[in-house]
């Protein structure tokens, strides 16, 4: 068996990794201590220790080995990342495993593979289910970097949107003590991070910006609090159009942004404005398949 035969395939484990998370399957059906205490067995501690400095698992390890030598290095760290996702995987289906057996592995797996989404939402998952949503705030900033400069962080150009996305889903399902500052600054972060992102990137990021303040809206009682983020909620909306005018998604959100803030604010929606939006859409070739205001009528 070889720990580097993985051929490069992001998807794919070498036939040694393979082999244990194999074994792991087998023994957790008896007991998911042991597959627990097995994999950490074989996981070397140069991949942990390799990945626990890197940001993303996109970004290059700091293998010091030149060469293929430190090619294989790097693939064998990406497969042992790989590896510890499955794992999580089989305990989680596992009736035997206890939360807190479930915890340690997905402690272990984040250190081999820090910016997984997957791994990201299931720790959200466990923290939100403990109801420790401080911690799970100082969890998600430490792993994403999102207190570092922009251009060390998880929202620089090239950075992974679904890990961002995590974030704000973990901040929207904790209920009453969702901060609309905190998500405001987040997606402030991200986009003063995504300036020089590509045009799919930054437009996909002013879509969460906009969608997620849409959501607190749309959950929100009538009352004052209401009418400023339907009127901050308009403002981005238009920010977004400015920065990406070629995306319809953002165009769509404007148009949402235009109905929510006259639902919420008790004024009757402005026609004209939304006319010009329509006008403005038309003349870069953007095209909807019904009237607006019939629809808001």
């Amino acid at each position: 068996l070889k720990r580097t035969d993985a051929s490069g395939w992001r998807l794919l484990l070498s036939s040694y990794q393979a082999s244990v998370i194999a074994c792991c399957g087998l023994l957790a059906q008896a007991s998911p201590l042991k597959a627990l205490d097995l994999f950490l067995r074989e996981v070397p501690n140069a991949a942990l220790a390799a990945s626990s400095k890197r940001l993303l698992p996109m970004q290059a390890s700091d293998s010091s080995v030149p060469g293929a030598a430190g090619r294989e290095a790097q693939l064998e760290e990406r497969c042992w990342g790989l590896a510890a996702g499955m794992l999580v995987q089989l305990l989680m289906r596992c009736p035997q495993a206890s939360p807190h057996l479930v915890f340690q592995a997905l402690q272990v797996a984040l250190k081999l593979s820090p910016g997984s989404p997957f791994l990201l939402r299931c720790w959200a998952a466990m923290r939100l289910r403990q109801g420790s949503l401080a911690a799970l705030r100082r969890d998600l900033d430490s792993s994403l970097s999102l207190q570092r400069p922009p251009s060390l962080s998880i929202t620089a150009p090239g950075g992974c949107l679904d890990c961002f996305k995590v974030v704000l889903e973990a901040e929207l399902a904790s209920g009453e003590q969702c901060s609309m500052e905190r998500l405001t600054a987040l997606c402030e972060q991200a986009a003063r991070g995504c300036a020089g992102a590509s045009s799919f990137a930054g437009g996909a990021l002013w879509a969460y910006y906009s969608a997620t303040l849409l959501l607190k809206l749309q959950g929100a009682r009538p009352g004052s609090s209401t009418a400023t983020v339907g009127e901050k909620l308009w403002r981005v909306s238009v920010r977004a159009v400015r920065r990406h005018p070629l995306c319809k998604s953002l165009w769509l959100l404007q148009l949402a942004a235009w109905q929510g803030r006259a639902a919420w604010s008790g004024q009757e929606p402005d026609e004209e404005e939304v006319v010009d939006l329509v006008d403005t859409m038309e003349s870069k070739q953007i095209f909807l398949r019904g009237d607006p205001l019939e629809a808001v009528a």
